[in-house]
């Protein structure tokens, strides 16, 4: 009887892989490599000062000298979830020194009771 966990489990990551697929996912936002712990900070203080708040349609350019990323945040649309403001937001990672893109991601934050803004994926 152990055999039914285990597929559930399956069945849960099968649907979560597909839906990353469907949203353009290219990578685990956490595990995307060659991108950096510091491209990722970089990427969200960017966005914290350049798009949240803003009207969809907004486009923030990043990069981080140090590993060379660099990439765009455009603010696709905006909505509401429990009562919280939310924002879909692309995120596009390009590789150091070129214009190949290493990453895409469509995410969606929400501004939380602290003022923050969280994943809510």
């Amino acid at each position: 009887m152990r055999t039914t966990p285990v597929l559930v489990g399956l069945a849960g990551i099968a649907f979560a892989a597909a839906a990353a697929q469907a949203q353009g996912l290219t990578q685990a936002w956490t595990q995307a490599s060659p991108m950096t712990p510091q491209d990722r900070a970089i990427i969200l203080s960017t966005a914290d000062a350049q798009i949240h708040g803003r009207p969809p349609g907004t486009v923030a350019k990043w990069s981080n000298p140090d590993g060379g990323h660099s990439g765009t945040i455009t603010l696709l649309s905006k909505s509401t979830r429990k009562g919280m403001p939310c924002e879909r937001i692309e995120y596009r990672i390009l590789e150091p020194g070129t214009t190949r893109q290493h990453g895409r991601y469509v995410l969606t934050s929400c501004k939380v009771a602290d003022g923050s803004w969280k994943f809510a994926e």
